[in-house]
């Protein structure tokens, strides 16, 4: 048998790296596609089962605290086992059990059955991390020594995660066309069998995709590093302050967020209208990416914040004052002021750019922590509103909900341009002395 030359195996192993990406991109998008099926009406669902909105809540916070707790174990024991496959392939199992179980039994203790199920892996956390594993394992193979390297594999992200929205866009408006013509139960029997079929594609690549994800390169100094940034994390003023005021506007955020789909529909949306919602929402991710990129590269992660601050701003004026059933086209819009199709890229920009090399991975945890911590809070307090104020049953009583969302987010975007303010107020003082 022939034996390869160093330069002709580089390339074979880089065409099977870059196979293995396109195989991992088509299960990013039927991945989405199918989640969307059920995610976005299944709150609908419940409701339609005599769950009241007080208790959609306690189910929202039911699946945070699964998020934070279960979630973060399993994916430690992936990082330890450096085997994302079998995480993903049990996902597809554990969503697909938890479909079967409510689609005939609804009650309090199914809920949470199927909020554990479903939320116990984030298929997010492991697809993002698998990705990064592949393309850091083909730098590795190229030898390549680039400066920039940490924002070409965040564009390169970008463009996978891509796939995942356009998925979510395009499963939207068929799964509420079906729930329309077949109801909820026949429907939600379609993920259970997407589900199946995407753990038979998984197993079928998943030798490819645990090869391609193989780090043969361990750094010692990284793991020094690491100790020394644990005890100075919280030293770092500016990565502080970002999380402070990503903290308070997710707690205002998440109200809305939470029940959107419940809203919607006590507005008078039909069920392929509020598919028509997740489309609108999940397309506008794709160009709210690149713009945010761009303007991150020209004017730093500050302005895209404010950006995300006002869509909600926006959005709650609107549901206040302006909202009606009446409008409904003007709610759709709405949609297209998607806040982490602007967030995100500017924010993984800046723990990016706040840490060293070998800290960001810890940095974007404690971050998503922290705005996990915040969301439980946002629901925690529309659960007490809920039942203070007996909302449901009719459009106007969540007005209240977001009466206190704009609140708290007008105070997020006060605190946040203040101390860009005393910053700048600060710098001209000292180039003045």
């Amino acid at each position: 048998m022939e034996q390869l030359n160093p330069k002709e195996k580089t390339t074979q192993n880089l065409h099977k790296l870059e196979r293995t990406i396109n195989l991992l991109k088509i299960y990013t998008f039927f991945s989405y596609l199918t989640s969307v099926f059920y995610l976005i009406f299944i709150l609908i669902w419940f409701n339609l089962n005599a769950i009241t909105v007080a208790q959609l809540f306690i189910y929202n916070l039911l699946t945070i605290v699964v998020g934070l707790i279960i979630n973060n174990l399993f994916s430690n024991l992936s990082d330890k086992l450096g085997n994302r496959t079998f995480f993903l392939m049990f996902q597809d199992v554990l969503s697909a059990l938890a479909l079967l179980i409510i689609i005939f039994y609804i009650n309090l203790i199914t809920i949470a059955i199927f909020a554990f199920l479903v939320y116990a892996i984030s298929r997010e956390s492991l697809l993002t991390a698998l990705f990064y594993d592949i393309i850091e394992k083909r730098e590795i193979i190229k030898r390549v020594d680039n400066k920039d390297f940490e924002e070409q594999k965040a564009k390169e992200f970008t463009k996978f995660r891509i796939l995942g929205s356009i998925g979510w866009a395009i499963g939207g408006p068929i799964a509420g066309f079906f729930i329309m013509i077949w109801g909820f139960q026949i429907t939600f029997a379609i993920p259970v069998i997407l589900h199946f079929s995407t753990f038979i594609y998984l197993f079928c690549i998943r030798r490819e995709l645990n090869e391609a994800s193989l780090n043969e390169i361990k750094s010692k100094e990284v793991l020094i590093n690491k100790k020394v940034f644990k005890t100075s994390i919280f030293r770092n003023t500016e990565f502080l302050i970002l999380l402070l005021v990503m903290f308070i506007f997710e707690i205002g955020r998440s109200i809305s967020h939470s029940i959107k789909p419940v809203y919607a529909a006590e507005l008078g949306g039909s069920y392929l209208y509020i598919g028509l919602l997740a489309f609108t929402w999940a397309l506008c991710e794709v160009p709210l990416f690149f713009l945010s990129s761009k303007i991150v590269e020209s004017n730093g992660y500050k302005i895209p914040i404010i950006l995300g601050a006002v869509f909600v701003i926006i959005r709650y004026f609107f549901y206040i004052f302006i909202i009606t059933p009446q409008n409904l086209l003007l709610f759709l819009l709405l949609e297209t002021l998607n806040t982490f199709g602007i967030l995100w890229p500017a924010i993984t920009f800046a723990i990016n750019h706040m840490f060293a090399q070998e800290n960001k991975a810890l940095g974007t945890s404690i971050y998503i922590t922290f705005v996990a911590v915040a969301r439980f809070l946002g629901n925690f307090f529309g659960m007490l509103f809920a039942f203070w104020f007996d909302i449901g049953g009719n459009y106007q009583d969540y007005r209240i909900l977001f009466v206190f969302g704009l609140i708290v987010d007008l105070m997020g975007l006060a605190f946040f341009l203040g101390i860009i303010i005393l910053k700048k107020k600060k710098l001209i003082l000292k180039s003045a002395s």
